[in-house]
């Protein structure tokens, strides 16, 4: 069954060749060849079918590369694959030390109280003057300042 995508095995890519691609569709809508709402559903569309596919693929590939002895120049599509490990996080709380421990708690506690006080200026629409109860002072409150990025949601049908 032919779905319109097919992995050949005659491209080879390279940051030129994924330049000149993107180049490629980016002018289509550029010059107006493209209808850039359809643009951006097709990236999003095969954006999310390469996430997914890459999701079930890099396992097997991880694999393959189990295969080569450590140091060993691996190469496919003229591209050099390395495994490496990425992303490492560290879980301090196994670690058994009481000052990291009393820190954590105080760190988190101080979160809590953020996360409150954040909530009652989110609630603020305009300048309030308040009285600060620790020193007697008189602050003046502003509401935050919001921002955001602007971006495109697509909702896809079932069928």
């Amino acid at each position: 069954m032919n779905n319109g995508i097919a992995l050949s095995s005659e491209w080879m890519p390279s940051k030129t060749e994924i330049a000149r691609i993107t180049d490629s569709l980016c002018e289509k809508v550029t010059q107006g060849e493209v209808d850039p709402l359809s643009a951006v559903v097709i990236i999003d569309a095969l954006r999310k079918a390469i996430e997914e596919a890459e999701k079930i693929v890099k396992p097997y590939a991880i694999a393959e590369c189990d295969k080569y002895a450590k140091g060993d120049k691996i190469l496919s599509k003229n591209c050099e694959i390395s495994k490496r490990e990425a992303g490492v996080k560290y879980d301090y709380s196994s670690c058994g030390d009481p000052v990291w421990n009393e820190l954590k708690e105080q760190s988190d506690a101080i979160q809590v109280k953020i996360k409150e006080r954040e909530s009652i200026l989110k609630q603020l629409k305009e300048k309030l003057v308040s009285v600060d109860v620790r020193t007697g002072e008189v602050i003046e409150l502003y509401p935050p300042l919001k921002k955001s990025t602007t971006t495109i949601v697509i909702t896809y049908p079932e069928k």
